[in-house]
This record gives C-alpha cells, sequence and structure tokens, in this order.
C-alpha cells in the first residue's frame, strides 16, 4: 500500500519561425528544402534566416499546470500452482491554463484496477491472464503540441492473455500473447498542413492482435532474437465520421525483427562474429484518406572480431539500401527511413 502527492509539471512553450524571404516569400517560415530523390547535402546559410512573422497557434503557448494524486494497494496470493495479483489505484487529477484560473480546470478521479493470473501448466511453461486499466493525464514536455480545447485525460483498458516457455535448459524464451487495447481520447494529429502543431482527441481507439518472441543463447556461440506481431487497430469512434472504422495511422496489421548473431570457435576463423536480421512492416495508413504507406522489407547485417580483451564490431543496415517511409500523416508530412548506414565499434576489456 502507498501514496504518491502532489507530482507536478508545467509547460511554458514559445516558438519562433525563421524564414529566407527572398526565395520563399514574406511570411513563409520556410528556410530551405529537401529533395529525398535528389539529395544535396550543404551547409545552411543561417546567415540569411530573418525572424518570421509566421503565424502558428503554436507560438506563445499558454503555461499549463497540472497535479496528480494517488493512493494504491497490491496484494499477491499464491495457491499451489496458482498466483493472483490484485491491485487498485485511486488516482485524481487536476489540470489548468495556471494556478490561480480555475475557470478552465479540468478535474478527474478513476479507479485503476490490475487483476493477474499465473498459472504453471509446468516446470518450464507458465500460462497467464491479465486485465490493467490505464491513465495518463497530460505530461508537460519539449515538443509543441497545440490542442483545439481542453486536452483530456488518456485511459486504457488491456486483456491479455498468453504463455511463456523456456527451453534447452533455460537457454532460450519464448512467449506468444493474444490482446485487445482500448485507448480513450487518443491525441493525434489534426492533419492540418498550415499548422502542423496542432492535435485533436478522438473517441476510441481499439487494438486486437496476437504478439510472439524468442530470445536467448541456443549454443554458446549462437543467439537468436525475432519477433512477430499481427495487429488490427482501429478508430472505433472519432469526431470525424469518415475515420470510424477504419484502420489507425502508421499501424501495420504485420510486422517482425530478427537479428542472429554466429561466433566462430576454432579454426582460422576463431574470434570472428557474423550477424544478420531484418525488420518489417506491412502496409499502412495515414490520417489521409487514400493515402497509404507501402510496406518494406529491410535486411541488416554485420561482423565482428574478437581477440583476447581486444573487440571490434562492424555492422551495416540497410544493406540493399532500400528507400522506405517510417510513418506519415499525409503527403506532405513523411518520414523516411534512413539509407544505408555502417557503425563500427571498438573496446577492450581491462
Amino acid at each position: 500500500m502507498g501514496l504518491s502527492y502532489n507530482i507536478k509539471s508545467s509547460v511554458n512553450l514559445n516558438q519562433e519561425y525563421y524564414e529566407q524571404p527572398d526565395i520563399f516569400g514574406v511570411g513563409s517560415g520556410i528556410v530551405g528544402t529537401f529533395s529525398l530523390n535528389h539529395p544535396k547535402y550543404s551547409a545552411s546559410p543561417i546567415d540569411k534566416y530573418k525572424l518570421s512573422d509566421y503565424e502558428s497557434d503554436a507560438t506563445g503557448v499558454e503555461a499549463t499546470v497540472y497535479h496528480t494524486r494517488g493512493i494504491y494497494m497490491q496484494e499477491q496470493v499464491s495457491l499451489n500452482k496458482l498466483k493472483l495479483l490484485f491491485g487498485l489505484r485511486e488516482e485524481k487529477y487536476e489540470g489548468g491554463g495556471n494556478e490561480t484560473d480555475s475557470a478552465k480546470d479540468v478535474v478527474q478521479n478513476i479507479f485503476l484496477p490490475r487483476i493477474g493470473l499465473v498459472y504453471e501448466l509446468r516446470p518450464q511453461v507458465n500460462l497467464y491472464a491479465t486485465y490493467n486499466k490505464g491513465f495518463d493525464p497530460f505530461e508537460a514536455s519539449t515538443s509543441t503540441q497545440v490542442f483545439n480545447e481542453p486536452f483530456k485525460p488518456v485511459t486504457s483498458q488491456l486483456l491479455e492473455a498468453g504463455a511463456k516457455a523456456n527451453f534447452f535448459k533455460n537457454k532460450l524464451s519464448a512467449s506468444i500473447a493474444l490482446y485487445q487495447l482500448n485507448i480513450y481520447n487518443v491525441a493525434v494529429n489534426a492533419n492540418d498542413i498550415s499548422n502542423p502543431n496542432l492535435y485533436i482527441q478522438q473517441g476510441e481507439n481499439r487494438s486486437t492482435g496476437l504478439e510472439t518472441e524468442v530470445n536467448g543463447n541456443i549454443l554458446p556461440n549462437l543467439s537468436i532474437s525475432a519477433s512477430y506481431s499481427y495487429c488490427v487497430a482501429k478508430v472505433v469512434k472519432s469526431k470525424i465520421a469518415l475515420q470510424q472504422g477504419s484502420l489507425i495511422e502508421n499501424a501495420p496489421r504485420n510486422s517482425s525483427n530478427s537479428w542472429i548473431k554466429y561466433t566462430f570457435m576454432n579454426g582460422a576463423l576463431k574470434g570472428f562474429g557474423i550477424a544478420f536480421g531484418h525488420s518489417q512492416a506491412s502496409v499502412r495508413n495515414t490520417l489521409e484518406q487514400g493515402l497509404t504507406l507501402p510496406g518494406y522489407f529491410v535486411i541488416n547485417g554485420g561482423i565482428r572480431y574478437k581477440f583476447k580483451q581486444f573487440n571490434v564490431a562492424f555492422n551495416l543496415n540497410n544493406i540493399t539500401n532500400k528507400t522506405y517511409w517510417t510513418g506519415a500523416y499525409n503527403n506532405v508530412n513523411k518520414w523516411p527511413g534512413a539509407p544505408r548506414n555502417f557503425m563500427i565499434n571498438t573496446g577492450f576489456d581491462f
């Protein structure tokens, strides 16, 4: 049992825009452009930048103060192969325009139950089920986010069941889980190209899916890490009628990752190691109706060498130099994945 009291966060963001008026026009708030198809890396002429009068709702964000207080209790009971965990927390949240102005205050009390059940099917296999209710009041940060109405705390409900197991004398662990996650008052970009910092809160998002993962060292010189996720994430309730029932932006149905490393223990290649893996995501929606991001499959690899206390590793990411998009709001605000790149690490063990 415990008590958390008067946790406080505040934010007062002020943002200024600069521009190159001779090139992009007065009041544009634009200092330069960049072509992904024909990139040119050159020094930015910051000495030519001029302060812009570009107007944005993100300029001069009012100071906002948030308080949270909570009391909680938790208990775990064991009965033969069965373990039961029960927890309950009461959270009180207060948020407003400033510390003295109570007209805009948002006050919310919420009970957050947490229930967990674990059953030992075999010594190395456990089945589990859990229910969690979550609460996430707005936390001040350096990121610029503007909302068209007072921010509502985000709440969630998670139902999950699955199994966890160890194999090969605990050298390899594996898990599989089925889940349904409902999130209420989700903050998403308003998809307003003229005001990219504007956010709105949706009614409800629901994600239903399956996740599986394996990790471990099958052999002393062979390690593996791999995961796969199938998720159907939909907008259940929205202020925008067209979004209801659609897939959530930037949420792939299928995604996976892997990294496998093998080290030679004998012969002329003793001390050398090779590694390879991948990252993958299927087609994803954006906030713009009809605009989707294509799926991608990126291959990574590396080599390493260790001799006594000295070791060196070379990793090459996106070996095929594939062009892909990691996320997007619309056809203007989208983010490319990193092109082919490498990293070298060296170390010495004393």
